[in-house]
């Protein structure tokens, strides 16, 4: 669950595979990965902002560059939330789906590998950007005299 107009990110490298509009996805669009993987951001914007109408244009829902066809790396902003669909009633969210050769694969393994990765390399950036311990009691020693 998100507000509509928050920004959608690719997962992993790839390339738009298929931009649709479904009675039950509504706009969504798929991303070819490497090796049989897919993944899906469905019930992306497509409201004129400040209203529920439906019938915004499409640059209202991509990102700029995102096309048929187009590669995208992990990371980059490829849509935006919105409720589109059948998600009309349940409120605005992004629905996230994997796919390996065509199989729905349950993505929250991988989603919490994945966080768990980059939440310790912040950590460990953080502590390199610390000044040494002993740098700072000779400072502080100094200071204390």
């Amino acid at each position: 669950m998100a507000p509509k107009m928050t920004r959608v990110y690719a997962a992993a490298d790839g390339y738009i595979a298929r931009i649709e509009t479904h009675s039950l996805a509504g706009r969504y669009i798929e991303i070819a990965h490497a090796e049989g993987w897919t993944t899906k951001y469905v019930h992306l914007n497509n409201d004129t902002p400040g209203t529920d109408d439906g019938a915004a244009d499409w640059s209202l829902t991509l990102a700029p560059g995102v096309r048929l066809g187009a590669w995208v790396e992990a990371g980059q902003m490829i849509a935006w939330v919105g409720d589109s669909g059948n998600a009309e009633s349940s409120g605005s969210h992004t629905h996230f789906e994997l796919d390996l050769d065509g199989d729905p694969i349950d993505p929250y393994l991988l989603l919490k590998v994945a966080w768990q990765r980059d939440r310790d390399r912040y950590q460990a950036d953080i502590r390199d950007s610390r000044p040494p311990v002993d740098n700072h009691l000779l400072s502080l020693n100094e200071v204390i005299g």
